[in-house]
């Protein structure tokens, strides 16, 4: 809309929608080009009609003329061969009409024209972003930076392409200035999910406590975001904190009853307290939102195994082999269950194809099932 009025000349109505459309950081370079021009225009340094020209142009490519917009901004920077806004606009045109080599230079140009702005150094960046030229996308938001350090979106999109390139360190460095600068684009999802994705790097590391910090920190940004809370707990289990743990994984589960994975790190925690009730319930409960899932499976069968409810932990080993007939530990576990069901044949038979599948290095399982067989061939 503010395009529009630019384009009838109507320039006070165009930036009042350039301001609001200012305040998301989606389109702030090019709300702020926009009012570079609508300056220069009240500052006589543009002529109305160069504008006019101008808002054409970004009209015509806003309705997919790719060409008819390339003639009309190439006629105004022809004619305006020092003003570095043009060729912005010329070089985005290029750009979404897949004119890499020709975007390119318009970008180049513009920087060359002006020295003082970070917005010819922000729109080249991210055209190298789009054209996957990520280290040079990296170079000029930091040149953006070094041009003027005021303008947070320069640190906001280095920060997007670190925390793309899982360079979260760098990027929530960034996201700290953009915080001074601007706490609302803080709040930006990709915000959170550079704390939130740094907090599983570190659990990954064994890090539990600075990963904790993270999760901390992603919660803070976006409460609502229940996989930080989910993560906070598994670094929580880790750190043996499961009284900690169990508040994430329940309000995860009060809050959206259809998180199969808190679930299952409930019951985790319920196993590792061998209250198997619990961590039956819990794995039942996962197991309704995901009937498929092999590891639960295995899980829910070893807790009835452990809590005696052998034929139940049997059914479930079935399930896992069903899913994967080469799963050696779902035969080992179904041979001991058999076995404690005085099915001697039964049992024979699933530790004859543990062993089958087993690698060397598991020596003690297959000489204690070999152990088993013997035994159980005399009870025969």
């Amino acid at each position: 809309m503010g395009v529009t009025f630019g384009k009838k000349k109507k320039l006070d109505r165009a930036r009042e929608k350039f301001n609001e459309a200012s305040g998301y950081w989606q389109s702030n370079h090019i709300t702020s080009l926009y009012t570079i021009i609508l300056d220069d225009v009240k500052a006589n340094k543009l002529k109305k009609n160069t504008a006019r020209d101008i808002f054409k142009a970004i009209e015509q490519v806003n309705k997919s003329e790719s060409k008819k917009a390339s003639k009309t901004i190439s006629k105004v920077a022809k004619k305006n061969k020092a003003y570095f806004p043009a060729f912005i606009i010329q070089g985005d045109i290029f750009s979404n009409w897949d004119k890499n080599e020709e975007a390119e230079e318009a970008f180049t140009k513009a920087i060359s024209l002006e020295v003082n702005s970070a917005l010819p150094n922000v729109f080249r960046g991210k055209f190298y972003a789009k054209t996957d030229r990520v280290d040079l996308a990296i170079l000029d938001f930091t040149e953006a930076i070094s041009r003027d350090s005021s303008y947070t979106l320069s640190f906001f999109e280095r920060g997007f392409i670190n925390t793309l390139n899982r360079n979260y360190d760098e990027a929530i460095q960034d996201f700290d200035i953009v915080n001074q600068l601007n706490p609302e684009w803080a709040k930006s999802t990709i915000v959170f999910e550079a704390f939130h994705n740094r907090g599983i790097e570190r659990i990954q590391k064994k890090a539990y406590h600075k990963a904790v910090e993270d999760f901390n920190r992603a919660i803070e940004i976006n409460p609502d975001y229940l996989n930080a809370y989910l993560n906070r707990g598994r670094a929580y289990k880790n750190l043996k904190k499961n009284s900690i743990a169990l508040k994430d994984f329940n309000y995860i589960i009060e809050t959206n009853p259809k998180f199969k994975e808190a679930f299952y790190q409930r019951a985790m925690i319920h196993y590792g307290r061998r209250n198997y009730v619990k961590a039956e319930q819990d794995l039942q409960s996962a197991l309704t939102l995901d009937p498929g899932d092999k590891d639960m499976h295995f899980k829910l069968g070893e807790s009835y195994f452990y809590s005696g409810k052998y034929s139940k932990a049997i059914q479930h080993f079935d399930r896992v082999i069903k899913i994967d007939n080469r799963d050696l530990w779902a035969y080992y576990r179904k041979g001991f269950s058999h076995k404690s069901l005085r099915q001697s044949k039964q049992a024979i038979r699933a530790f004859e194809v543990f062993m089958d599948l087993a690698p060397k290095q598991h020596r003690r399982q297959i000489l204690s099932v070999k152990t088993e067989i013997k035994k159980l061939k005399k009870q025969i």
